[in-house]
């Protein structure tokens, strides 16, 4: 029975494709650490030297923990779905996909409790709709309301990550899906924004 991927699939190809795109990209490999900080969207020295955080995948799981992310990854590993390299540059094993394989198991399961594996239920595509939805929560919460010209609203005062991952995968319509998903007491004008924003990438992903 055909149906979206289970979440150790979807994450294991998620992590893949951003390997594949480090490398397509022209950038040098790296180790655990690092590419566990990409995911996150960490804005270290290295993400900035090297604009990182213009690439598709950068930032697209900091709903991960670090512990969690290089658990992942080392099952990955174990899985031949990644491959360590010797690097004399960095003196630490790199890291590279194994193109020809594709994730299929379920050990990743293993590595989340259940309330956290319902939270990560997502497909490719849906994660990168939430990496879209963060940005826009992040221009909101840095951006001057005319009621308080000094005020600017602190990114934790808004939709949380939670909620966000719910919305990438629900993909409400309108303003009433989507404040039944935020809830109606935390709903604000300013998150219509959401809807433009999923029509737009349902509208690309229909072309695609």
């Amino acid at each position: 029975m055909s149906g979206p991927p289970h979440i150790d699939v979807a994450l294991a190809t998620h992590i893949q494709e951003a390997l594949i795109e480090l490398e397509d990209e022209g950038k040098p490999f790296f180790g655990k650490r690092k590419i566990t900080h990409f995911l996150q969207g960490k804005s270290n020295s290295t993400n900035l030297e090297l604009e990182l955080y213009k690439l598709s995948y950068w930032g697209t799981l900091p709903f991960i923990s670090v512990r969690n992310l290089q658990s992942l990854i080392q099952g990955m590993i174990d899985d031949n779905l990644i491959e360590e390299l010797s690097s004399p540059r960095i003196g630490k094993p790199v890291l590279r996909a194994v193109r020809e394989h594709t994730a299929s198991r379920n050990w990743i399961k293993k590595t989340f409790s259940l309330e956290d594996q319902i939270i990560l239920s997502l497909d490719n595509s849906d994660i990168m709709l939430f990496k879209r939805l963060r940005t826009s929560r992040s221009d909101l919460a840095f951006t001057e309301k005319p009621k308080w010209p000094l005020y600017k609203v602190h990114i934790t005062r808004l939709v949380s990550d939670k909620i966000l991952m719910e919305i990438a995968k629900m993909r409400p319509k309108n303003e009433s899906e989507l404040t039944e998903i935020i809830g109606p007491g935390l709903m604000r004008d300013e998150y219509s924004t959401f809807l433009k924003i999923i029509n737009e990438f349902n509208s690309e992903s229909f072309k695609v």
